[in-house]
């Protein structure tokens, strides 16, 4: 709009239902009328508006209206910069020979009375409607403003609406804002005297019709502004077009407010395109959510939390008032962009905050705890990759449970301060730290010929490291670098130890897998993809053979008291992320700290399938959280498993000397 944009304001708000009795809001009005905030004064001293006739309504059951003419500082400067004999001199230049005119109806507290207040500085003439007739003294003792006019508006009513309108086109010869900010939230259906239910006739068709019987003065006095205060509740809201239930069809009563706010946006984005062409802006708008009595309405013990929540959390009148003061008072002309996007963007940073809130406790919740309390006693247990995350604290559970705990790590300094924080943790002295890098086959080879020289017995072999390249490496036997630490590995380390765990009977081999799996495209002809185009995929590839590979070494052990079960641990917040490079790991961190679980959390699974005395006769399963889960379909292939099988052991090279399974 050009620079002469500013006109009068209209803020409309409802006076009380007549369900209700008359003594409830006299001492309502009266008490808000006590509570004056005594920062109001400071906004009034801010901006002075000659030849200006203002007219604003609102209800007495509202606080909406208190502060709804106070100018954002952030979106209005020239309001914000009043000051001095100079910015008065140069804000009436601005405003030279234009008239504008506002009412204002039922004023008792809230932001409505601080939106008149902010527009009251000056000569400005404007019509209260209200039961209380004392309203027109404080804004004028205020302000300073004498042209302040008291007129009655019910919203809830119709015929008042036209008897109102009637006074007003009969009396002003402009009109240049109506800001519709009425609203009421009533905790139980009540319908006015035309058989319209009361919420809705007071938020929205008291409005459409007062809008329809104004807008021959609006558009005479172009450009003019129509601003509806809606709320962002208005996403919970609906509306039925059914007449017999006067187009509210809710059994709830509160949710009848919603569905009035998502009217008010319906309406406001209708009359936008009716009025495209006619100098008249209409616009809708959140204020926030804000300390107002509308929240009375709600019964105890409900009104009890809602009213602690709203003294921390909650808006003051003032705060609420920005969003309608911008739209109504811009002086400078700006472009009006909807104020839904500023809304938007407040709602999904509390909303994010909320949402990851909300996923982190469940996550929490639902977290599988190994709940089994049996001890190790005299038990082995080979636990790879085991100097940080989920397999060190599988192996410090273990130990705490008393097992011989035998660390199979490729680094031998990092793996002896996690043996002795171990002891230092359980007190189990039973540690043992041996070398293994499973990317070299020769490395393998003599950690189980190692271990079959000097360990009598074997319980549970567990196979927790992995890793996830992000880069195409070779190993020295021609595999590439994932698959051989993941899948390859495992494959020939568990052929060289089935004996010893067939001797150690009952025994059990635990495969650590992944739910990533599923976004493998798996192919017998690439199980070995040295030169794959994204060598981040080979991750979900080999997790996908640990699976084929667990459910076809339990068939093969089939008639054995070896049992095998693969798991997926979870997301973990583990050093296995540590290899992707900056700065794809940056986003990856924060989401790991947000969502992730712990290595503790992580390790349970792994606990369950070595411990649980519920698991002696379940093999060739798959465990998330403690509990068994379906598989897909394609990791259910059980040829293909077998041909799996049949295609790693030409891959690592199993000599006519190893043990067959």
């Amino acid at each position: 709009m050009a620079d002469d944009s500013l006109k009068g304001a209209f803020v409309n708000e409802q006076e009380g239902n007549s369900s209700i009795p008359t003594d409830h809001f006299l001492h309502r009005m009266l008490d808000m009328l006590q509570a004056k905030d005594r920062m109001m004064q400071e906004m009034f001293e801010q901006l002075s508006i000659t030849n200006r006739t203002h007219l604003v309504n609102r209800n007495a059951e509202s606080t909406h209206a208190e502060t709804s003419f106070r100018v954002l500082p952030d979106l209005s400067k020239v309001i914000r910069n009043f000051d001095g004999d100079k910015d008065w001199a140069q804000a009436d230049s601005w405003l030279k020979n234009i008239e504008t005119s506002a009412t204002l109806n039922h004023w008792p507290d809230g932001y409505t009375l601080e939106t008149a207040r902010a527009h009251l500085t000056g000569t400005a003439v404007y019509w209260f409607s209200s039961k209380q007739s004392l309203i027109d003294n404080e804004i004028i003792e205020t302000t300073g403003n004498t042209n302040v006019i008291l007129k009655k508006l019910d919203l809830s009513s119709f015929q008042s609406v036209r008897d109102f309108a009637e006074d007003i086109n009969k009396n002003e010869d402009r009109l240049d804002v109506l800001i519709h900010n009425a609203g009421v939230w009533l905790s139980k259906n009540v319908n006015n005297d035309d058989g319209v239910d009361l919420t809705m006739a007071t938020n929205q068709f008291g409005p459409f019709l007062l809008t329809h019987l104004l807008i021959d003065l609006l558009k005479k006095s172009a450009p003019s502004r129509i601003v509806i205060v809606s709320s962002v509740s208005h996403f919970f809201g609906r509306l039925g077009f059914d007449q017999s239930k006067r187009y509210i069809p809710s059994y709830f009563p509160h949710l009848n407010y919603f569905n009035s706010k998502f009217a008010n946006v319906c309406f406001a984005n209708e009359l936008a395109l009716r009025l495209k062409d006619s100098n008249i802006t209409v616009n809708s708008l959140h204020p926030g959510i804000i300390k107002t009595d509308i929240w009375n309405t709600f019964p105890a013990p409900i009104s009890w939390p809602v009213a602690l929540f709203g003294k921390v959390f909650f808006k003051t009148a003032k705060e609420g008032c920005e969003t309608i003061v911008y739209l109504a008072m811009d002086i400078l002309g700006w472009e009006i962009c909807p104020l839904y996007i500023y809304a938007f963007f407040a709602l999904a940073a509390f909303g994010g905050l909320g949402l990851l809130t909300a996923i982190k406790l469940y996550a929490y919740i639902t977290c599988g705890i190994c709940s089994s309390y049996a001890r190790m006693n005299n038990k082995t247990v080979i636990v790879t990759g085991a100097t940080s995350g989920i397999g060190k604290e599988t192996a410090r559970d273990l130990a705490h449970r008393g097992a011989r705990v035998i660390l199979a790590c490729r680094n031998i300094d990092k793996a002896n301060e996690t043996k002795d924080e171990i002891i230092k943790t359980t007190g189990n002295q039973n540690i043992i730290v041996k070398h293994l890098d499973l990317t070299s086959q020769k490395s393998i080879r003599e950690f189980a010929k190692d271990i079959n020289a000097t360990e009598s017995k074997l319980h549970v072999l567990i196979h927790n490291a992995g890793t996830a390249e992000t880069k195409s490496k070779i190993t020295e036997d021609g595999l590439e670098v994932t698959m051989a630490t993941n899948h390859f590995g495992p494959f020939l380390l568990t052929h060289l130890l089935i004996d010893l765990l067939k001797k150690s009977e009952p025994s059990r081999i635990v495969v650590v897998a992944s739910e990533l799996y599923r976004l493998a495209m798996f192919s017998l002809n690439k199980i070995n993809p040295t030169n794959a185009l994204i060598p981040a995929h080979n991750y979900y590839v080999s997790k996908f053979a640990n699976i084929y590979f667990t459910r076809e070494l339990a068939r093969r052990l089939e008639g054995t008291n070896v049992i095998v079960n693969c798991l997926h641990p979870g997301m973990i917040d583990s050093g296995i992320w540590r290899n992707v490079p900056a700065p794809l790991s940056w986003p990856i961190k924060l989401v790991v700290k947000c969502f992730f679980k712990s290595t503790v959390q992580g390790a349970q699974t792994s606990i369950h399938c070595a411990v649980s005395e519920e698991l002696e006769n379940v093999t060739g399963k798959y465990f998330v959280d403690c509990k068994e889960r379906g598989l897909s379909d394609a990791a259910m292939n059980d040829s293909k498993a077998k041909k799996l099988w049949e295609l790693s052991e030409n891959l690592v090279n199993l000599q006519e000397t190893d043990p067959k399974i």
